[in-house]
């Protein structure tokens, strides 16, 4: 019991007191967003900020793009070889696409 406690010492007080450095220097706020705001689910898998300053949001039903105030869900199916996958576990950008790792291989979103 005495060593899970020093463990959980030695682990625990070094990001409470950075995390209240943080705050004692700079002014910030949180908020959440859930699936009432419009989110496709609250299992979100991936975060990617894009160079416009969206925010990203892979879920396991879908993809989900933030501007701060709305937001707006995009489906991950190709209507060409009329496959899809919604449950996206990774966002990159390169260039002006966003690639989406998925259950079922990677998908490009221009």
């Amino acid at each position: 019991m005495k060593s899970r406690l020093i463990f959980l010492l030695t682990m625990f007080l070094p990001v409470l007191f950075c995390s209240r450095e943080a705050h004692a220097r700079h002014s910030f706020s949180v908020s959440s967003i859930e699936n009432g705001d419009g989110l496709s689910s609250n299992n979100v898998k991936a975060i990617h900020q894009d160079q416009f300053g969206f925010m990203w949001f892979g879920t396991k039903n879908g993809l989900n793009r933030y501007d701060g105030r709305n937001i707006r869900r995009y489906n991950c199916y190709d209507p060409e070889s009329k496959r899809g996958n919604n449950n996206i576990g990774a966002i990159y950008e390169h260039g002006d696409s966003l690639w989406l790792g998925t259950d079922r291989g990677v998908f490009v979103y221009d």
